[in-house]
């Protein structure tokens, strides 16, 4: 999970186009307005990150040892 700020700043990074990844401010804030993207699904074994500060890597060491990947 990333505040908003974030997630639009980040938006327009270069690396998104080879990922086909949004890559637009003013439709990710319609998205952002449109639908609810924080809200735990009932019943499931949820794992959140606030990615806000760390870098992919991190983030991706961080999921591999929570799930014993």
């Amino acid at each position: 999970d990333c505040s908003d700020n974030s997630l639009i700043s980040r938006v327009v990074s270069p690396s998104r186009k080879m990922y086909h990844k949004l890559k637009n401010k003013a439709e990710l804030k319609k998205s952002l307005k449109k639908y609810d993207y924080r809200t735990e699904i009932p019943k499931s074994n949820t794992f959140f990150v606030d990615n806000t500060h760390l870098t992919p890597k991190k983030v991706a060491l961080m999921i591999k040892k929570h799930y014993k990947l």
